[in-house]
């Protein structure tokens, strides 16, 4: 049903509209004024600044864990807190039979220990002898001097067979480098320089060196080597632990902490990969990524963590950082399968 209006509106005057218009402009003054005092806040008020989500860079010597300790004696368990081994500060009371015996049983462990020694199937020393002790090289890169001594040769028989057979697979691999690189054409400068990575028998490859590397994705960055592995003969042949090398393609895989380039000659641990989480990057990465060994004076370690490069290394890094398209090519290759297989 149509609508029906019983009474007619109201008619607004020219006066009535000038006096709603006043109005509204008055409160919009008002409000105005309002805002401006609300805005006007003393100088000794203080602010927090905003953080970024990447952790700050903190030195090491004062990160306090007091917090961390506190919260687990609060929650840890009755068997974590009483169950530890303590030495008795009571003495025990020991009758003259046993104290007879534990001189004899010293007095022996005495003597064992002086014939083990003699025969030297014990070392002698600690630390730096302790090192050279567990150093071994990896089985396809044994010939040179390392550290001025020469690297031991391989005993005979199946181990010396293992050898032989490391030291073909090795060469193969070498061969299979030079071809990626070749076959993904990269510059033929930069090959001569990444065909043995600047590793020799006079400059073996060593934990903790530094290198530049390209990473999975074909982007050149700093690598620390943190780890490395050499695979023995045959398809289903074992990885063994590996502290040097002095051939690269005798390693079979590099474990590395990757370090990318920020600006100048700076590198970060912190990288894309890992920025948000604020945690540094590792890559598992076969011997071809290596591209070149850095002298140990061309890195300077910072207090925060990040690396300075020196103006010499640092021309090789640009230069090598043209052809990370190439790389990655070559990355490719060297996996390729069939007709196309290496």
């Amino acid at each position: 049903m149509p609508c029906e209006f019983t009474s007619s509106p109201k008619r607004v005057t020219n006066n009535s509209g000038t006096e709603i218009v006043a109005e509204e402009y008055q409160d919009v003054r008002d409000y105005r004024k309002t805002l401006v005092a609300a805005s006007k806040v003393s100088k000794s008020a203080t602010f927090e600044t905003s953080r970024p989500f990447r952790p700050a860079s903190i030195p090491f010597h004062k990160l306090d864990f007091d917090i961390f300790v506190e919260l687990r004696q609060t929650h840890q368990t009755r068997q974590a807190a009483l169950g530890l081994c303590n030495r008795s500060r009571v003495p025990r009371a020991v009758t003259n039979a046993q104290a007879a015996r534990l001189r004899i049983e010293s007095q022996m462990q005495s003597i064992l220990r002086d014939e083990q020694r003699f025969e030297g199937e014990k070392g002698v020393g600690s630390g730096v002898e302790r090192e050279l002790r567990w150093r071994k090289a990896a089985k396809g890169g044994r010939d040179g001097i390392v550290d001025g001594e020469s690297v031991p040769a391989l005993a005979a028989g199946s181990e010396a067979n293992a050898g032989a057979a490391a030291e073909k697979t090795a060469k193969e691999n070498h061969t299979k480098r030079n071809k990626a690189f070749e076959r993904a054409l990269v510059l033929p400068r930069i090959r001569e320089i990444i065909a043995d990575a600047r590793v020799t028998p006079f400059r073996p490859l060593l934990l903790e060196d530094f290198g530049l590397i390209f990473t999975a994705s074909g982007k050149v960055c700093i690598g620390r080597l943190e780890a490395m592995v050499s695979k023995t003969a045959g398809s289903n042949g074992k990885h063994g632990a590996i502290t040097e090398t002095s051939f690269i393609s005798a390693a079979s895989y590099l474990s590395l902490q990757v370090y990318q380039h920020t600006t100048g000659s700076m590198f970060t641990h912190y990288s894309d990969s890992t920025s948000l989480l604020g945690t540094n990057q590792y890559a598992h990465l076969p011997p071809l990524h290596f591209l070149m060994v850095l002298p140990k004076n061309s890195v300077t370690v910072g207090s925060d963590g990040s690396l300075r490069l020196d103006d010499e290394h640092l021309r090789y890094f640009s230069f090598f950082k043209t052809q990370e398209a190439h790389f990655r090519e070559a990355r490719k290759a060297s996996k390729a399968t069939g007709k196309n297989k290496l």
